[in-house]
């Protein structure tokens, strides 16, 4: 029915959203466009339309589409602030998310070592695009971040202004959920320097891997962050 008889154990609406997730990773719908609607979707995959609602209902709170009334089902821009900042979780004492700004990134091609493997799910001698930058906020050193993505999943990585949403949208890469791991450390060495702080510095030390949407690991980053009177905050709870 789906055309794909490798997905016929799969729910109906598992099988439909995969098809249009497919081709939004494409770039048969472009951020900004209009997909076709329920009843011309669901004529043209041969389902019906309570099928095609649940898949769309997925998609939307996956922010991958989005419903406007009255207008139609428009896929999302992952370039917006909402979208791009969405894995940002410091916020300042005001409520305000902290965005530090991007400076230019050192992106190296390498092996990834034994960590990297088991972080980003990779077989022994996988290669990495591996980013090291230094992000600023108010013209000071605020996060030092080590950045790893698998070369089967990035074709290539900007140095200028490294940023997860901007690379996977140049990979067709569609992010799903992220897990971040905290501790407190201090600075040592090459992180101190960078950071323009004393040996021993309290720092934030964030270890996060983001997913694509099927479930691979996409970016793993490890962050070295001076908090100041800043604080972390996360949603509990997946959608």
């Amino acid at each position: 029915m789906m055309h794909e008889p490798k997905f016929t154990s799969q729910p109906l609406y598992v099988q439909l959203r995969e098809a249009l997730m497919k081709r939004i990773a494409s770039g048969d719908w472009r951020p900004g466009a209009a997909i076709p609607n329920e009843i011309d979707i669901a004529r043209e995959y041969g389902l019906s339309a309570g099928t095609v609602r649940k898949a769309l209902d997925w998609m939307e709170q996956a922010n991958l589409v989005v419903r406007q009334q009255g207008r139609g089902t428009f896929v999302c821009d992952p370039s917006t602030a909402e979208l791009a900042n969405r894995f940002e979780n410091i916020w300042g004492p005001e409520g305000n998310r902290i965005v530090a700004a991007f400076g230019e990134a050192k992106v190296t091609v390498s092996e990834a070592d034994a960590y990297a493997c088991d972080r980003l799910r990779l077989k022994p001698g996988a290669k990495i695009h591996r980013v090291e930058q230094l992000r600023t906020l108010h013209d000071r050193p605020f996060m030092l971040e080590i950045v790893a993505l698998p070369v089967t999943l990035f074709s290539s990585v900007p140095e200028t202004g490294y940023t997860l949403t901007g690379a996977a949208g140049a990979s067709s890469v569609l992010l799903g959920n992220a897990e971040e791991h905290l501790r407190v450390d201090t600075a040592r060495g090459d992180v101190a320097r960078q950071l323009d702080v004393a040996e021993g510095t309290p720092v934030l030390r964030l270890d996060r891997v983001v997913f694509t949407l099927d479930g691979r690991p996409a970016e793993w980053r490890i962050g070295y962050c001076l908090m100041g009177e800043n604080s972390y905050r996360c949603s509990i709870g997946s959608l």
